[in-house]
């Protein structure tokens, strides 16, 4: 850690000089909430948009498809914060529910791009996640599907663009009723005393 001197006097008067440490960076962990309003589903094949629960929450049903070719999906796209360290890759989280306790697992295929300024925005995904998340032991109590670590930004890259498709036909999706998509957050790692932007 690099350090400066600055002038200080003892008790007695006496002038000396005393290094003082330069912090270079101050990491901390900070998220970005997407909710349900913002998720669009333009593609073939799309989930419904519901009202969920008393208060009618906006959340997106999908359903139990047996054939892969039904399988349904949304997408949206995300700025990148200004303060993220490009350097650390982030992590999507996505709550869900589903009406059974307990009824079995669920599994996402997460593809996304990250773009720059003129860059092409038809470009496929650089990337494809798929894993499989537990139904809650509450029936329609909210559950968490995190995506691991994702592939880190270029330092270029403004904002990033994802497809969610429930991967309803494979053997470890195994709940054969629908599932709600309650919400999505994008956490990553802020350097506080990073460039000014």
């Amino acid at each position: 850690m690099p350090n400066s001197k600055t002038i200080v006097y003892d008790d007695d008067g006496y002038q000396f000089e005393k290094p003082v440490n330069l912090a270079t960076g101050a990491k901390v962990s900070k998220a970005v909430q997407i909710n349900p309003g913002a998720i669009k589903a333009p593609g073939s094949k799309p989930p419904d948009e519901v009202s969920y629960g008393a208060l009618e929450l906006p959340a997106w049903e999908f359903g139990d498809e047996a054939v892969e070719g039904n399988e349904e999906s949304i997408s949206c796209s995300i700025k990148l914060p200004n303060d993220m360290d490009k350097t650390v890759a982030p992590i999507l989280n996505i709550g869900w529910a589903t009406a059974g306790a307990g009824a079995g697992n669920v599994e996402f295929e997460l593809t996304y791009v990250y773009r720059a300024l003129n860059e092409d925005m038809t470009a496929g995904a650089q990337d494809t996640i798929t894993t499989t998340s537990a139904a809650s032991a509450t029936a329609k109590g909210k559950n968490n599907w995190s995506s691991g670590n994702m592939e880190a930004p270029d330092t270029t890259d403004g904002s990033l663009h994802l497809k969610l498709k429930r991967k309803s036909s494979t053997a470890n999706d195994t709940i054969a009723a629908v599932i709600t998509l309650l919400g999505m957050t994008f956490h990553y790692t802020s350097n506080k005393l990073g460039t000014i932007t």
